[in-house]
């Protein structure tokens, strides 16, 4: 017995590594751990007809602070200005003005204010959808857009056709379009915004989250005038 203590004390002296104690490498935990991927919190549309100078729209409850607002609408006319939600800059992340205007808009929001107003320069049509996410940069979460329309009666048959490249995954990526037909939902899985009405215009978005980074193609059909926009956001 005092022979073993004797050898596993030389064991000691030879590595310089206490006898029975391992050696780990440290763990950064920052490379360990996995950010949550964006979530939707919580949402509300409302739309105003036949026509008016703004439309405002409240959350259920007041926003958390530092997460993202995200605001899809439009108006058949005017130009368009978004405030309040706590955000103190809204930016304007993809526009479409073919036919009847569709936009989406994001900021940050301090949690002061859990509404919105968006405004036109000439009374008309005019509807907003308010989203609540979590899991989006605060600092900057924008990371591509595209946008069309269409205008000129119903054809027989369309499609709308978009593409947004993004540099990372997991990504939000929202997609809308507003007209005076139907649009039909996009090829691929999906989850819908609230829909929203304003006299004959309809305003039908999604969102999905992105598997990997890269072109992300968005297809829909439609039957009549349309714009459409479609904004990635990213962690």
């Amino acid at each position: 017995m005092r022979l073993a203590l004797v050898l596993l004390a030389g064991c000691d002296r030879l590595f310089g590594v206490p006898a029975f104690q391992h050696q780990h490498a440290p763990v950064d935990a920052a490379s360990d751990s996995k950010a949550a991927p964006p979530m939707h919190v919580q949402e509300m549309s409302r739309g105003v007809t036949p026509s008016g100078a703004s439309v405002s729209v409240t959350l259920a409850t007041t926003p958390t602070p530092q997460h993202v607002l995200i605001v899809i609408g439009g108006a058949t006319s005017g130009t368009l200005t978004l405030t309040g939600g706590g955000v103190v800059a809204w930016e304007l992340a993809a526009s479409s003005n073919v036919s009847a205007t569709d936009q989406i808009w994001y900021g940050v929001t301090d949690g002061s204010s859990s509404s919105i107003i968006l405004s036109t320069t000439s009374p008309s049509p005019i509807w907003a959808d308010l989203s609540e996410w979590s899991g989006l940069d605060a600092s900057g979460s924008f990371d591509g857009m595209d946008a069309n329309g269409a205008s000129g009666g119903p054809p027989s048959s369309g499609e709308i056709m978009l593409s947004v490249m993004t540099s990372r995954a997991p990504d939000l990526l929202v997609f809308s379009a507003a007209g005076f037909g139907v649009v039909n939902n996009p090829v691929g899985t999906w989850m819908p915004f609230q829909p929203t009405m304003a006299g004959a215009v309809a305003q039908h978005a999604w969102y999905q989250i992105t598997a990997a980074a890269g072109a992300q193609s968005i297809q829909a059909s439609y039957t009549n005038d349309w714009d459409a926009v479609a904004g990635a956001f990213h962690q």
